[in-house]
Parts: C-alpha cells; structure tokens; sequence
C-alpha cells in the first residue's frame, strides 16, 4: 500500500512547473489523503522506462476531473511530456508513478511523483492473499466510477481496520451488501470456468488493469460476467484474484479464515498471470 513508498529513496519531484528534489517530507505531503481540496490520481507501472497503459489511465484521468467540474488545464500531450522527463530524473526505468491534478480553491495544482519498483515477493503470489470484510461501506452506482479520488480516507479506514485484524486486503461491501471492490483493487472470482467481476453499477471503480483483464480473459476464450454478487458467492468460488496496476495480479486464497476453493491460486488466475505478464513485456 502506499505506506510502502515512504521506505524508498526519491529522486525528483515534479510540482506545479518545475522539478525539486525529493524529501521524505515532501513525499509525505503529496499522498493522495493529505491533499486539501479535489482532485484525482492515477498510480501507474513503468516496465523498462515505458509506462504500461497510459492511454488508459489518462482517460480515466481526464474523466474523473470532468465528473469533479475541475477544468482540463494540462493537455495531454504535456502530462506525457513530464512523465517522460520521469525518466530523466530519475534513475530507476522500473517504476511506480503517481500522477496527480488536484484543485484547491481556485488554483490548479499537478504533480509526478516516482519510486522504484519492489514487486512482492514471488512466495506471495504462490501463497495468495487473505480477506477480510471492513465495516466501510461503498456508494452504489456508476456515476463516480472513473473517479479515482484524492479524497481516499474511507478506503485508507478500510485497509487499515483489516490490517490489524490479520488480513491482507479490505473487501468493500455497498449498502445493499453486494461486493463492490478492495481497498487498493479491483475484486474477481471464478466458479465453474467463468470470471466474474462486480459491475460497476455496483460502485467500484473502474481500474484500468480490471479492463486489460477482462479483455485477456475474453480474447483467450474465459467468458467473463459483470454482475452483482455478495459475500456468500465469494465464499463459494472456485478462485478469487485482485487487480491494480502495481501488484498486477494477486491470487486471493482464504476470505475469514475460509479457504477460497482450494485455499491456493487457481488455473484461470495463473493462466490469466501468464497472459497479463505477456501483454506488459508486449505493449
């Protein structure tokens, strides 16, 4: 989680214009919850200094600040250029990369910020991680579903109540009880050889690696259905994974100390590992 970030060395910073040299403190500052007024970010993989799916993320982007009412002050061909000086910055072509547009008052703020890479480790994808319900609960509905907010305390609540009850991830249910997403990530499951996802109807967001995976799934002949579905289908499931754009793919192995399926990631999911690590080497 983003907690993470703060262990690792920074190089340089782009704020509002111009690139200042990384503290601890001023990284600490630009986490997305600690902003003040509104905005969204996209957090971002770079493979080899290139960045996996930027066309995406920067349409969800341009989205999210229409559904905010924030004007599109920095073209798209501009936030490519800064994302590429990134890579001039800074030493490391691996990378986690958060971008950020944010309004505060009547100003206009946008920044880039990037740390090296450190990937789980390969024990934990073998193992898979463990659930567990938060309290929080979710807005229904598609309207915000390609807002990735800064305002993001309720799902920092979540994985940190899961936290220090044991599990690895926060599932989020709506007020209607049906599952919507993780605290960090998209949720799917598998029964009976088919992906299913919450819809986003629902209230998740819309990720753009959940995108990229339906479509592996689909073009490699898995059918997959966005429905609503509860806790209960969850538990039944013959496999379960999350996305995001860092972790790429988790294996999901126990829900409440339950195990999911055989408690240890499926075939779909490692076949759909397999296509997704393909596509990022590809693209």
């Amino acid at each position: 989680f983003e907690e993470r970030i703060s262990e690792i060395p920074l190089c340089k910073i782009f704020l509002d214009g111009e690139w200042i040299a990384a503290t601890p403190q001023l990284e600490e500052s630009l986490l997305p919850w600690r902003l003040p007024g509104k905005g969204v970010f996209e957090t971002m993989r770079s493979y080899d200094g290139k960045i996996f799916a930027l066309d995406a993320h920067l349409k969800r982007l341009a989205a999210g600040l229409k559904a905010l009412g924030i004007r599109q002050t920095f073209s798209k061909a501009e936030i490519k250029k800064r994302l590429a000086e990134n890579f001039i910055m800074n030493p490391f072509k691996n990378a986690r990369i958060r971008l950020i547009i944010r309004q505060n008052k009547e100003k206009i703020h946008i920044s880039v910020a990037a740390q090296k890479h450190r990937p789980f480790a390969g024990r934990v994808y073998r193992k898979g991680f463990r659930f567990l319900v938060s309290s929080v609960r979710c807005r229904s509905g598609k309207r915000f579903c390609n807002v990735k907010s800064i305002r993001y305390e309720l799902y920092l609540k979540a994985y940190q109540e899961v936290l220090k009850r044991g599990g690895e991830e926060a599932i989020l249910l709506n007020k209607r009880r049906e599952i919507t997403e993780a605290s960090r990530s998209n949720i799917f499951i598998v029964k009976n050889g088919v992906v299913f996802t919450p819809a986003l109807v629902c209230g998740c967001l819309n990720g753009v690696t959940r995108g990229i995976v339906i479509q592996l799934a689909q073009k490699s002949g898995i059918p997959v259905k966005e429905s609503k579905f509860f806790l209960k289908d969850l538990l039944k499931a013959d496999e379960a994974f999350l996305t995001n754009s860092i972790m790429e793919i988790m294996p999901v192995s126990f829900c409440h100390g339950r195990p999911i399926g055989r408690g240890k990631p499926g075939p779909i999911t490692k076949r759909l590992r397999v296509l997704y690590s393909r596509a990022t080497l590809g693209f």
